[in-house]
């Protein structure tokens, strides 16, 4: 088991591509979800295994009608392991997300740390060291907290008035139900940026932003697949990300600030123009402005 994340590292060191970046992500991770599962999980699978082997070998000198008892058997044993396996799984995914639910209400104190997840598992009344079922650490409570904004503001979306507005107004009513979501961690969402930057976490970071990008532009109605469709959320893209850091430094009220400069981007993407070349043009110069105003406010406190 020590053995896996040393590989998994080789892997994305020596055979990284970024055409194959995605697989080698999806294989690096289920060796480690694997070893984490509880030991009886694991146990009932090998049980399952061995007993089907078994019953396999012991078949080839059976008659037929014995051999077909012997194969019905096993495969309702299997079928019956498998409902407990998934059985477990089901609860391991409620007491996960139970963990992670609390341990946010703790993110204020401590930030995206190991002690916010640690208050969140003694909540539920296990031992500290349990903490260690996250095996990717804070990251895995960011993307928690990500993933339950999404799910509200998707519901928030199929309620919102829009009817008048234009297609620029109703991307950036969009994105800002979507922002103001963290409004509520804004004092330690730095942290939580620095944790989604690191190498390791960039690929399920980037998968986030697309799924809220291509949900913020659906708003807009229906549009045909072509490079357009896919230049306009790359330009969405950067205006979040920029956004996202300038709502590090508004100190308005309700973000007004963040939201009059999420519609002045969106507006001025729109006149002129979706080109490829143009959305990386603008995300490249919406971050150097997010991080000069970040770098200017950065002895500002929060009140």
């Amino acid at each position: 088991g020590r053995a896996l994340p040393h590989t998994a590292a080789m892997v994305r060191r020596y055979l990284w591509t970024p055409t194959l970046g995605r697989h080698f992500v999806t294989v690096c991770r289920w060796p480690a979800a694997w070893v984490a599962r509880p030991a009886a999980v694991r146990a009932s699978w090998m049980h399952c295994s061995f007993s089907s082997s078994v019953a396999g070998g012991g078949n080839s000198n059976a008659n037929t009608t014995g051999g077909t008892s012997v194969e019905a058997g096993a495969s309702v044993e299997r079928g019956a392991q498998s409902g407990d396996e998934a059985g477990q799984d089901t609860s391991d995914t409620t007491l996960r997300r139970a963990i992670l639910d609390e341990a946010l209400l703790h993110v204020p104190q401590h930030g995206w740390t190991v002690q916010a997840i640690i208050e969140g598992v003694k909540a539920q009344g296990l031992s500290p060291s349990a903490h260690g079922i996250f095996t990717r650490g804070p990251i895995e409570l960011v993307e928690h907290f990500h993933a339950k904004c999404h799910e509200e503001w998707v519901g928030d979306l199929e309620t919102a008035q829009m009817e008048g507005m234009s297609a620029p107004q109703k991307i950036s009513t969009a994105v800002g139900l979507r922002l103001m979501k963290q409004g509520a961690m804004i004092s330690t969402w730095p942290q939580a940026l620095a944790l989604q930057a690191l190498p390791s976490n960039a690929a399920s970071a980037i998968s986030g932003l697309a799924k809220t990008c291509d949900a913020a532009c659906n708003i807009a109605g229906p549009a045909p697949v072509d490079i357009n469709w896919f230049s306009k959320r790359i330009t969405l893209g950067g205006i979040y990300m920029g956004a996202e850091l300038y709502m590090l430094t508004d100190y308005s009220e309700d973000f007004a600030d963040t939201r009059d400069f999420l519609e002045r981007q969106v507006t001025d993407a729109e006149r002129a123009g979706s080109t490829l070349g143009f959305a990386l043009k603008h995300m490249e110069g919406l971050m150097h402005s997010a991080l000069e105003n970040l770098q200017a406010h950065k002895d500002r406190t929060r009140p």
